[in-house]
């Protein structure tokens, strides 16, 4: 072991210690225990912080900049402070009297919200029933909170640079998850923490930030279709540009999950976007840039054409391991279940822990998987009864009456983000043909986010 002195002061100095393994104390310590060391790094501590700071308020409102700032500041009277669960309750107890403006004191929009009030009185109701309230519970104040997202979004958007500003972001999101599907495709690894939701291991089928590759399929195709609605808007080409990268990366990416579901209901919701944007083209000028978009599209595509169509048509006809076999016997558990409970249902978020006792099938498909039926509409219909899934369809209808409604009678940047909103809701319907994803998990927290947007753009132009 050898010991190397060195001299930073006249009354400082630091022994570094070095050993077989290479053990080296990072340069940033040596630097924080000298007296000009940790001055400079105060220093430009907090000249950083006020640059934010100024940047801030410059560029958000008072108000949220404020508790922006307080933000930026709470970290460093964490470290100071030595109790912290008394910091947090000193925090509680004086915001207290504080009023900010996220009050909902506007719109309840009535269109969707008698069917939502509708469907979550059927999923209340199914508690009744339930062998298992506490699972159930859980799964009710997921859909409150699903519902007053769609409140807030529907209310708080107030124009369409609010509102764009959304989609843009969603746009960036979109081109972050295709390009980290890329990197987990070109090099197995998942490259996002587990810590902040990711997934563990990536073998043969990527899957972005998600844990499964089937949820990760599913975003997709929520958000693709709004990526191709979006090229044909007049947003700057700036924005066409990022629009066209994510729709690239994230149709790779979606390639890469192999996802048959995900694949059918990605093509059926791009049909709806072409049905719905060509009737808008209007001007020759529009159509010749959408035919030239097009051409281009095709010849960045033929070069791969042969690898993509083997890929697809290698999963449709190739061996799948039962996975589609396995539907069947899913489907007579689930067609057991809503005859035997056709009104209650047998309580929401209970599917899984139920289905042994209807499992009358031949291979008993409740000792195989403990996944519930590959189906959204008979899920909700095994948990909350036939007419809880009538209140669901009468839900999404609303929400593609007041969206076509707006489609079909604007013709502005808006009208785009609608039809691509209307598209992602499309796809999610079509995936759940043949997936599993209950009614109060994440995934269908975006058809209320996507609602509220849409019901917003409606309020925007009534204005």
């Amino acid at each position: 072991m050898t010991k190397l002195w060195c001299t930073l002061s006249e009354f400082d100095c630091i022994n570094a210690v070095t050993t077989n393994a290479d053990m080296q104390i990072p340069i940033i310590s040596i630097f924080a225990k000298n007296n000009i060391g940790r001055l400079a790094i105060a220093l430009f501590s907090g000249v950083g912080a006020g640059l934010i700071v100024v940047f801030l308020f410059f560029w958000l409102p008072s108000t949220y900049a404020a508790f922006c700032a307080l933000g930026l500041i709470a970290p460093f009277f964490a470290v100071i402070v030595a109790d912290t669960k008394r910091l947090l309750w000193a925090v509680l107890t004086i915001c207290l009297p504080v009023t900010v403006d996220i009050t909902i004191n506007h719109s309840l929009f009535p269109e969707i919200t008698i069917p939502a009030f509708c469907l979550l009185g059927f999923v209340t109701l199914s508690i009744i029933p339930s062998r298992y309230i506490h699972y159930s519970i859980y799964e009710i104040i997921e859909l409150i909170k699903f519902y007053l997202a769609f409140l807030y979004l529907a209310n708080a958007l107030k124009n369409k640079e609010d509102v764009l500003f959304i989609i843009k972001i969603f746009m960036l999101c979109l081109l972050f998850e295709g390009l980290l599907g890329w990197a987990q495709h070109r090099y197995d690894e998942p490259f996002f923490p587990t810590a902040l939701g990711g997934p563990a291991w990536i073998d043969s089928r990527v899957k972005g930030t998600w844990v499964s590759y089937n949820d990760f399929a599913w975003y997709l195709t929520l958000f693709l279709p709004l990526s191709v609605s979006m090229l044909f808007s007049s947003m700057k080409p700036v924005y066409k540009l990022i629009c066209f990268l994510a729709l690239a990366s994230g149709s790779a990416a979606l390639l890469w999950t192999r996802s048959r579901a995900s694949w059918i209901s990605f093509a059926a919701a791009t049909l709806f976007v072409i049905l719905m944007v060509f009737p808008k083209i209007k001007s020759k000028k529009s159509l010749i840039n959408t035919f030239l978009a097009i051409i281009a599209v095709l010849i960045l595509i033929l070069p791969l054409y042969p690898r993509i169509y083997s890929k697809i048509y290698g999963r449709f006809t190739g061996s799948d391991k039962g996975s589609a076999q396995s539907r069947i016997p899913q489907f007579q558990v689930a067609f057991n279940i809503i005859q035997a409970n056709p009104i209650s249902g047998v309580g929401i978020n209970t599917y899984s822990e139920i289905m042994g006792g209807y499992d009358d099938t031949n291979m008993g498909i409740e000792t195989i998987t403990r996944y519930p039926v590959h189906n959204i509409f008979l899920h909700i219909a095994s948990e909350i009864g036939v007419l809880g899934l009538c209140a669901f369809i009468w839900f999404i209808a609303a929400i593609f009456r007041a969206g076509l409604s707006y489609i079909f009678l604007k013709q502005n940047v808006l009208t785009y983000v609608v039809i691509g909103l209307l598209a992602g809701i499309l796809a999610h319907m079509v995936h759940g043909l043949f997936d599993t994803e209950a009614i109060g998990d994440k995934l269908f927290m975006f058809i209320w986010f996507f609602a509220g947007i849409i019901m917003a753009i409606s309020r925007i132009e009534r204005v």
